[in-house]
């Protein structure tokens, strides 16, 4: 029994050891990609494997690198990219061939408060890198790639839904195969609005429909045959057929993460049937999350691979310990409840966002995909490709598209309906957690009730912990623009709003709509554009869309230069060149202050109009936004030597094209001992007035200290 027990924790001792070692090695391999990568342009052949956009402005292709032509960064050889193609002249399908001249960078984002990492997301799929084609040129031939994951993969993956009969073959796709480019942004959103959207990923949902349906029909057959050819227990062989069946779905839907997870647990059960032991359903669910880390730890950076086994942890933490049975309509009501007190923490704090009409468009569209339409888009694909049985599957893919489109209109009638929450903080995450977890437990029914109180506190919007006279700056990473929220304690502004690119970009809806509900109530009194550039300017529709009530300034009326106004102690100003001769030098800009506190933002005003501006602004400010995102024509000596910030933020982008911020400006600020952040690096900057030697950075996840010693003197 002792040798037993050693044996045993050698063993968890040597897979826990094996886990850590992938992982930390994934993770050192992923955060430390060649010096090369960004160094220059690169000459490679390229093939694509999938496309999720294409407009006629612009192409996103999902690419896997074939061969790099040039000799610097061979390790690019067999990786995958994310490439964006500006204005591509020539029609892109998944499989084709070209040599493209590329320029890349390893995978970055913006980091926000409350916002979406994309440097994160792109390393969670998987992606090398990230970048846009130069120049391309198409070759139709086949190559010698065949023998290339991707080219084994495409070659099992043949079948796509296709037919005129069909209203949303896109969708079925999508249900069906895992083909999520031909999805519209249109659905997308109507998914994410009523917290349909795993319904369009191939996961758990569908691969458990697909296995028990294809176990049911093997049973079934192997049942009527036994007697005639006395084969063996036809159960087991369905079990066996059923997991050759769900590795096939596998394979088809290209090894995406959800179907992965979803497979390795069907194996598992699978496993633990055929050799008939009771095991507890807590080790099944480990060995799960061990075998799927081991196969890829970039799933580890992935949202659904938590929140798919936090689902699944909810559903055996509520049921197993209830031993007497459901039926199956209580079941599924419970499921939803379930789920809904559950995963509410968790959704927002990885999705952020939590429609509150979920459960109801859950309750009554799960019923229907489970029973019609994820079960016959499935069997009509492979019913269609067999010949004889073709009209039947072609019958099965129609009656799908009936059910898909009943689906749609049920959605649509619920959009919008009731609002959304989410965005929490960590208090309010940590609080929700620990009431769904004791009210699933079966405690008395005063406890339940306590904790249900508890948990509906993740409905109450936090507010900036700011008293009467204090305010606070946030400048948020846009990328290659500029946005700040100005947040005093009862009312909250917003200065610029970011870029927005067609079909693509918006940084309003992505950016600061996110940051504006994670940092305080959802609410916004006055929005004001320091001018009508795309940088500044392009996010304002969304937020005029949210916040009808709101004051605008400076997009469809220009501002008035000397406006004045009061909130909670906190003195603002419009200043605001009158002579100007262009749009930079028309710019908006702000000054808060206090008696002893004061902050500028400056928009892009150039040289001439700083010097116009000196005599209204005060001297030794506290916090600053670098005048035209730190451009050399910007931020004169006089105007340096006079504001004088303890901190200056740059909003610009990472390796941005116009080279934002000037090394000369930076030298500048830094000769009169300004601190400079940069928000393409350290990410979203926040300062508060309670706090003016500290600023707290959104990347690092630290605060930065002002300057000891000034160089420049005080009033």
């Amino acid at each position: 029994m002792v040798f037993n027990k050693k044996i045993s924790f050698c063993l968890i001792v040597s897979f826990i050891s094996l886990v850590v070692g992938r992982c930390g090695f994934w993770i050192w391999d992923a955060s430390h990609p060649p010096q090369c990568l960004e160094a220059q342009e690169h000459l490679i052949w390229t093939k694509v494997i999938a496309v999720p956009r294409h407009t006629t402005t612009m192409a996103t292709l999902d690419v896997r690198v074939m061969q790099v032509l040039s000799e610097e960064c061979q390790s690019l050889v067999g990786e995958r990219l994310r490439l964006s193609w500006y204005s591509p002249q020539q029609e892109v399908r998944p499989g084709t061939l070209f040599a493209a001249e590329v320029r890349l960078r390893k995978p970055w984002g913006a980091r926000n408060p409350g916002g979406f990492d994309y440097g994160l997301w792109l390393l969670g799929q998987g992606y090398r890198a990230s970048g846009y084609i130069r120049s391309a040129i198409r070759h139709h031939a086949s190559t010698s790639a065949s023998s290339s994951t991707s080219s084994w993969l495409s070659r099992i993956r043949p079948w796509r839904i296709e037919g005129q009969r069909l209203a949303f073959p896109g969708l079925l796709n999508a249900l069906a195969l895992g083909w999520r480019d031909e999805v519209s942004e249109r659905h997308w959103r109507l998914f994410r609005a009523t917290g349909t959207v795993h319904l369009m990923v191939v996961s758990g949902l569908h691969v458990g429909v697909f296995a028990g349906g294809v176990y049911l029909l093997a049973f079934t057959l192997l049942r009527l045959l036994n007697p005639v050819v006395r084969m063996a227990d036809p159960r087991q062989i369905a079990l066996l057929i059923s997991g050759l069946a769900v590795a096939l779905l596998m394979l088809q839907t290209g090894l995406q993460a959800p179907v992965l997870r979803a497979g390795l647990m069907a194996f598992v059960l699978i496993v633990v049937l055929l050799i008939a032991r009771r095991t507890p359903v807590w080790r099944v669910l480990l060995l799960v999350f061990v075998f799927a880390v081991l196969l890829a730890p970039r799933m580890l950076l992935q949202n659904g691979f938590w929140l798919s086994f936090a689902a699944v942890a909810v559903l055996l933490f509520y049921f197993v310990p209830r031993a007497r049975k459901f039926s199956r309509v209580r079941s599924f009501c419970a499921c939803q409840c379930v789920m809904l007190l559950g995963l509410t923490p968790w959704l927002g704090a990885s999705v952020g966002v939590v429609p509150l009409v979920s459960p109801i468009a859950n309750f009554l569209t799960v019923p229907v995909m489970t029973v019609v339409t994820i079960p016959l888009a499935m069997l009509g694909v492979c019913l269609s490709h067999a010949g004889f049985f073709a009209p039947i599957g072609q019958l099965s893919l129609s009656i799908a598209d009936v059910s898909l489109a009943w689906v749609l209109v049920l959605l649509e009638g619920l959009e919008g309906r009731l609002g959304t929450t989410g965005y929490f903080s960590p208090h309010q995450i940590g609080q929700g957690i620990v009431a769904s977890i004791v009210m699933l437990v079966p405690l008395p029914r005063l406890h339940r009730c306590l904790a249900l109180c508890c948990w509906l506190s993740l409905f109450v919007p936090a507010a900036p912990k700011l008293v009467y006279g204090d305010f606070r700056i946030t400048v948020l990473d846009v990328g290659q623009g500029s946005a700040a929220i100005v947040d005093t304690r009862r009312h909250r502004m917003v200065v610029d709003t970011g870029p927005a690119f067609p079909d693509s970009f918006d940084s309003g809806s992505a950016i600061v709509l996110p940051a504006l509900r994670y940092t305080g109530k959802d609410h916004l009194d006055y929005l004001l554009v320091t001018h009508a550039d795309n940088d500044h300017a392009g996010g304002a529709r969304a937020l005029i869309e949210r916040y009808p009530s709101a004051q605008v300034s400076g997009l469809r009326q220009p501002c008035v230069d000397g406006a004045q106004w009061h909130w909670d102690g906190v003195h603002f100003e419009i200043l605001r060149d009158r002579d100007a001769s262009n749009r930079n030098d028309a710019s908006c800009t702000l000054l808060v202050s206090t008696p002893r506190r004061a902050a500028y933002i400056s928009g892009d005003i150039s040289r001439p109009v700083e010097y116009r501006l000196i005599p209204r602004l005060p001297r030794n400010i506290d916090l600053l936004i670098a005048p035209h995102h730190g451009s050399k024509t910007s931020s004169s000596a006089g105007f340096v030597a006079h504001v004088c910030p303890v901190f200056v933020a740059f909003s610009a982008g990472r390796r941005n094209r116009y080279h934002h911020p000037s090394p000369e400006v930076v030298d500048r600020y830094e000769k009169v001992g300004s601190v400079g952040v940069i928000t393409g690096l350290q990410g979203a900057v926040t300062w508060r007035s309670d706090r003016p030697w500290l600023v707290r950075t959104q990347r690092t996840k630290g605060e930065w200290a002002g300057a000891s010693a000034r160089r420049c003197l005080r009033d």
